[in-house]
C-alpha cells in the first residue's frame, strides 16, 4: 500500500498539467496504445530520454545554423567576398525560397483572421491547415539550407564525429575527459526552465516547458557556474601552459562579469516579484521589462557577449596569442562538446533576455486561441534571433581588447553601473512607479482585519495612466524624471548605433584581376 501512495500522487489530469512534460505523462498515463500503460516512474524514464536526444540534436543543428548565418552575415557587413559567394548562394535564390514560406504561413492566419472577424465557421479544417502549413514551410527551409547552406557545416560536425580522441600525456585523464562534459551540462540544464510559448489545450493553458521551477532564474545563474568550473578543470587537467593561461584568464574574466550579470537580474526579480521564469512573462502584459530596465538591459546583454566568449570578450582563447585557449589539447567528439556548448549558450543567454527584458512570448496573437500554440513560439524565436543577429552584429564591428581593459571595463564602469540600476529599480518599486512594479499598484485597504485591526491593502494592475493619477507628487516628480532619462538613453542608443551603420568603410575590395608589371 505504502509503494502506492508516490503513484497515486504522480497521476496528473489534464487539467492539473502546466506544462508539455506533465501533459506527456499524462498521456503516457492513460494508456496511449491499447494494453500499454506505462507507470509513472516508466514514463518520466522515456520521456527524459526523449528530451535529452531532443535537446542534443535541436542544439547540434542550431550551432551549425548559427556558425553558417554567421558568416555569410559577417561576410555582408564586412564585405567579403569569399563567404558571401562560397556555396553558390545570391539574392535571387533566396527570395525564390522566402516567399513559398511566407505565403505557407499566410495562409492559416488568413484562415484564422476569416473565422475570427468574419464570423465563418471552417471547422477542424483551420488547426489542421496551420498544422500542414507549418510542417511544409519548414521543410521547403530545410531543403534550402540542406541543399545549399548545411552541406559543410554537416560535413564538419561528421568529422569531428569520427576523429581520432588524443589526449596529452602526463595529464589527469580523469579531470581531462570529465571537463567537456561539465561544460557541456550546464547548456542541457538550462533548457529544461526556459518558457519557449504557451498553447491553449481545451480552454487550459500549457507551457512549452519542461519544468516550471518557482526559481527558475536562479537555476540559470547556477548552470553558468558550473561552466565555470569546467573551464578551470580543462586547463589544469590539459599538462599545458598556454591551455591552463587560457583557462585562468576565463575564468577571471567569467567571474569578473558575473557580478553585474547577477545585479540586471535581480532588477527583473524586484520588477515582476517572482524568479520564475513564467510569471516574468506573465507580469509582462502590460508593460515590457525593458521599457523601465533598459540600464539592466544593456549591462546584461554587454555580459552575456563576455561569459559566451564572443568577440571582443573573446581574448582568453586569442589564436595569435595562446592557440585557442583552453581547447588547445582537446580533438574529436569533446572539442566539439566545447563548441556545440558555446553556441548553445549564446542561444540561451538571448533567450533568457527575451524572457527577462522583451516579454517572452508576448505579442501580437493574430491566429487566435486555437492558434496561440504557433503565433506564441513564433513571436519568442523572433526575439531570440534578433538578438543573436545583434551578437553577430557586435562581432563584425567591434575590435578585439585586451585583458586588462577587459577587467577594467567591467571592475570600474559595469559593477557600478549595475548596482545603481538596482538602487534605482528599488525605488521605483518603492515610489510605485507603474513601469516598474510590472503595472500592480500597492493600493491602502478600506477594510480592517477582524482580529488584529490593522487596514488591509491590495495590489491592483491599473495602466499607466490609472496609475499616475493616484501617485502622489514625489511619486509622480520620480516617474517624469526617470522617463526622461529613458528618452535620453534611447536617443544615445539609436544615436550610436545609427553612427556605427552609416560609418564609411576604409578598407579597400579585393581586386578582381592582378596585372604583373
Amino acid at each position: 500500500m505504502i509503494p502506492l501512495i508516490p503513484a497515486l500522487q504522480q497521476m496528473y489530469d489534464y487539467q492539473d498539467a502546466l506544462t508539455v512534460w506533465e501533459a506527456l505523462r499524462v498521456w503516457l498515463n492513460t494508456e496511449p496504445i491499447h494494453g500499454w500503460r506505462f507507470t509513472p516512474f516508466w514514463a518520466n524514464a522515456l520521456m527524459l530520454i526523449a528530451a535529452l536526444i531532443f535537446i542534443f540534436l535541436f542544439e547540434l543543428m542550431l550551432t551549425v545554423g548559427i556558425q553558417i548565418w554567421e558568416r555569410r552575415v559577417l561576410g555582408r557587413m564586412q564585405q567579403r567576398w569569399g563567404p558571401r559567394l562560397l556555396g553558390d548562394i545570391n539574392s535571387r535564390q533566396f527570395w525564390r525560397v522566402f516567399w513559398p514560406i511566407v505565403a505557407l504561413l499566410a495562409f492559416p492566419a488568413v484562415l484564422y483572421g476569416l473565422e475570427y472577424w468574419g464570423k465563418l465557421d471552417f471547422g477542424k479544417l483551420v488547426p489542421y491547415a496551420t498544422i500542414a502549413c507549418t510542417f511544409a514551410a519548414f521543410g521547403v527551409y530545410l531543403i534550402y539550407v540542406c541543399g545549399w547552406l548545411w552541406r559543410q557545416g554537416f560535413a564538419d560536425a561528421l568529422k569531428l564525429f569520427v576523429k581520432e580522441d588524443v589526449a596529452p600525456l602526463n595529464a589527469d585523464r580523469f579531470l581531462f575527459f570529465l571537463a567537456p562534459a561539465l561544460a557541456y551540462l550546464p547548456s542541457l540544464l538550462s533548457w529544461v526552465v526556459i518558457p519557449f510559448g504557451v498553447a491553449a489545450v481545451a480552454g487550459h493553458y500549457i507551457y512549452y516547458q519542461v519544468a516550471n521551477l518557482n526559481v527558475g532564474l536562479l537555476l540559470i545563474v547556477a548552470d553558468f557556474s558550473l561552466f565555470l568550473v569546467a573551464i578551470i578543470i580543462s586547463g589544469y587537467a590539459s599538462n599545458n601552459k598556454y591551455a591552463l593561461i587560457g583557462a585562468m584568464r576565463e575564468a577571471a574574466e567569467l567571474l569578473t562579469y558575473e557580478v553585474p550579470m547577477l545585479m540586471s537580474l535581480l532588477c527583473v526579480a524586484l520588477f515582476a516579484g517572482t524568479l520564475n521564469l513564467t510569471e516574468i512573462v506573465q507580469a509582462q502584459t502590460r508593460t515590457w521589462a525593458i521599457l523601465p530596465l533598459l540600464p539592466a538591459f544593456v549591462i546584461f546583454f554587454i555580459a552575456s557577449i563576455a561569459e559566451t566568449n564572443r568577440p571582443p570578450f573573446d581574448l582568453p582563447e586569442a589564436q595569435n596569442e595562446l592557440l585557442g585557449g583552453f581547447v588547445v589539447e582537446y580533438s574529436g567528439l569533446r572539442f566539439a562538446l566545447f563548441y556545440v556548448a558555446e553556441y548553445a549558450n549564446i542561444f540561451l543567454c538571448c533567450a533568457e533576455m527575451t524572457v527577462c527584458f522583451l516579454g517572452g512570448w508576448q505579442g501580437p496573437m493574430f491566429l487566435g486561441v486555437d492558434g496561440l500554440w504557433l503565433t506564441s513560439l513564433f513571436w519568442f524565436l523572433l526575439k531570440t534571433y534578433a538578438l543573436i543577429w545583434c551578437f553577430i552584429w557586435v562581432r563584425a564591428t567591434m575590435p578585439r581588447i585586451r585583458i586588462d581593459q577587459i577587467m577594467f571595463f567591467s571592475w570600474k564602469f559595469l559593477v557600478p553601473a549595475s548596482v545603481i540600476a538596482v538602487a534605482v529599480s528599488a525605488t521605483g518599486v518603492a515610489y510605485r512607479h507603474p513601469w516598474f512594479s510590472a503595472n500592480r499598484i500597492w493600493q491602502a485597504g478600506t477594510h480592517a482585519n477582524e482580529i488584529t485591526g490593522q487596514v488591509l491593502g491590495e495590489y491592483k494592475l491599473l495602466s499607466t495612466a490609472e496609475a499616475l493619477r493616484q501617485l502622489t507628487l514625489p511619486e509622480r516628480a520620480f516617474f517624469w524624471l526617470y522617463s526622461a532619462f529613458l528618452v535620453a538613453a534611447t536617443a544615445f542608443l539609436i544615436g550610436l548605433a545609427w553612427k556605427v551603420l552609416r560609418a564609411r568603410r576604409t578598407h579597400p575590395l579585393p581586386r578582381r584581376e592582378v596585372t604583373w608589371t
